[in-house]
C-alpha cells in the first residue's frame, strides 16, 4: 500500500548492488518524504488517539470507541457521533513532499504573519507560556536530532482551529522539512474542487454547467467520498477534502493530508493514490485469545492496555474516481468511489512487529484472515 513501507528493501537494494544515493532517489523518488510520512503517522497515531483514550480514562470516562460498521467506504459514519467535551485531541495537517509556491498561496492562505517562528507567536498571544518559553526555530525541523521537540510543536500548535503546513525549506539547498506556518485556511471554494474533481476524472469537459443540477450535487457528495468523508458535513472534512483535491489537480510532488475531529475519533490519512484511516478498537477476548496465540508477544507489540488497539483501515480508488482520459463518461452515482483493501492492527511505536490482518469493517468476516 504504502509507496515507501521498508526501509530495509532500500537498504538490501544498495548493499547488493553498490547503487549510489543518486541512483537510489532515481529508483525511489521522494523515499524521505515517505520515511517522514511514516514517522508522522505514528507521532499522530500516539497522540490524537492513544493520548485521547489516556486522557478519557485520567477522566474517568468511557472511550466512545468507533463503530467499526462506520468504516466501510459508503457509510453516513458513527450513528452517534461524540458530543465535543475536550477530551479527545483534533487537528489538520498538510504535508507536501515539495514547497507551495506563491500561487498556491492563493487558495492555500499560509501567510507571513502565521510563520511558525517566536516572534509570530508572541505577536499572535499565543497562549501556552510553558512552550513558548522552550520554542526556538529548532523545533520547526523535522529531523532525528530535534524530532521530540518537533513532535511537541506539531502536537500543540495542532489544537489550534486551522490547519498546519509541514513542507520542504525552500531556503536550504540540501532537502529539510520544516513546519514552516499554522493557521493555514484552505480558500479554495466547494464549486472549484468539484469542477476539477469532475474534469480530471472524465465526467466534464470544462464546466460544471454542462450537468443537471442533481448530477452537480451528486458530485459534491462524490468529492467528499472520494477522500473518505461519505457523511455530509464537518468544515474541517471538507476544507481537507478540498485541499487533497487541490493539491492533486495541481502540484506534482506527493502530499499527505492529516485529519481529526473530536466528533469523529477517527484520524484519516489522504494522499494521491489512497485513503487510511486509524481508529481506536477494544478487541473481544476471544479474538485477544487467537491472536496470542499467533504472534509472539502480541500484547506488548499491539496492546495499550484494557484489550485496547489501533485498527488501521486502507482504500483504495475505484475506476469510477481515478483520472480518466477518454471519452467524457456518465456519472453512476450507485457506483462506490472507495474500496476496502486491507485491514490491520497498528504495532505501537518503535515495536519491530509488522502489521497483523485484522478484518472486522464487515459482518461475518474471519478476523485473521490475511487477504486472498
Amino acid at each position: 500500500m504504502d509507496e515507501m513501507s521498508n526501509e530495509e528493501d532500500i537498504e538490501q537494494i544498495t548493499s547488493e548492488t553498490k547503487i549510489s544515493e543518486a541512483d537510489l532517489e532515481d529508483l525511489f523518488p521522494h523515499k524521505e518524504f515517505y520515511n517522514k510520512r511514516d514517522q508522522l503517522t505514528n507521532m499522530l497515531i500516539n497522540h490524537m488517539l492513544v493520548g485521547s483514550w489516556r486522557k478519557y480514562r485520567s477522566a474517568h470516562r468511557k472511550y466512545p470507541f468507533v463503530p467499526t460498521r462506520s468504516l466501510r467506504p459508503r457509510s453516513m459514519g458513527d450513528d452517534k457521533p461524540e458530543k465535543k467535551m475536550g477530551l479527545h485531541h483534533d487537528g489538520f495537517i498538510l504535508f507536501t513532499a515539495g514547497s507551495l509556491s506563491e500561487q498556491d498561496m492563493e487558495y492555500i492562505l499560509f501567510e507571513n504573519q502565521f510563520k511558525v517562528n517566536k516572534e509570530t507567536l508572541v505577536q499572535n498571544k499565543f497562549d501556552n507560556p510553558s512552550f513558548l518559553e522552550d520554542f526556538d526555530i529548532n523545533c520547526t525541523y523535522f529531523e532525528d536530532e530535534t524530532l521530540s521537540r518537533f513532535e511537541k510543536a506539531v502536537m500543540t500548535l495542532s489544537e489550534e482551529d486551522s490547519a498546519l503546513l509541514i513542507q520542504a525549506d525552500s531556503k536550504t539547498k540540501e532537502l529539510r522539512y520544516a513546519l514552516t506556518h499554522y493557521m493555514v485556511k484552505v480558500d479554495w471554494s466547494k464549486h472549484d474542487a468539484k469542477r476539477a474533481l469532475a474534469k480530471r476524472t472524465g465526467y466534464i469537459t470544462a464546466r460544471l454547467s454542462e450537468l443537471d443540477r442533481d448530477i452537480r450535487q451528486e458530485l459534491g457528495k462524490k468529492l467528499l467520498e472520494r477522500y473518505g468523508f461519505p457523511r455530509l458535513g464537518g468544515n474541517r472534512s471538507i476544507a481537507a477534502a478540498q485541499a487533497a483535491e487541490y493539491l492533486t489537480t495541481f502540484t506534482k510532488d506527493p502530499f499527505a493530508v492529516y485529519v481529526q475531529n473530536q466528533e469523529s475519533r477517527t484520524l484519516s490519512l489522504i494522499t494521491p493514490d489512497f485513503v487510511s484511516k486509524y481508529v481506536l478498537v477494544k478487541m473481544p477476548t476471544a479474538h485477544m485469545t487467537i491472536a496470542r496465540s499467533m504472534h509472539n508477544n502480541f500484547n506488548k507489540n499491539f496492546i495499550y492496555g484494557q484489550n485496547v488497539a489501533v485498527l488501521r483501515v486502507d482504500y483504495q480508488t475505484t475506476d469510477e474516481s481515478k483520472t480518466w482520459e477518454g471519452e467524457i463518461r456518465e456519472l453512476q452515482s450507485q457506483k462506490p468511489w472507495l474500496i476496502v483493501e486491507n485491514q490491520s492492527l497498528v504495532p505501537k511505536r518503535n515495536s519491530n512487529a509488522n502489521p497483523i490482518t485484522y478484518n472486522v469493517v464487515y459482518d461475518k468476516e474471519d478476523p485473521f484472515l490475511l487477504p486472498s
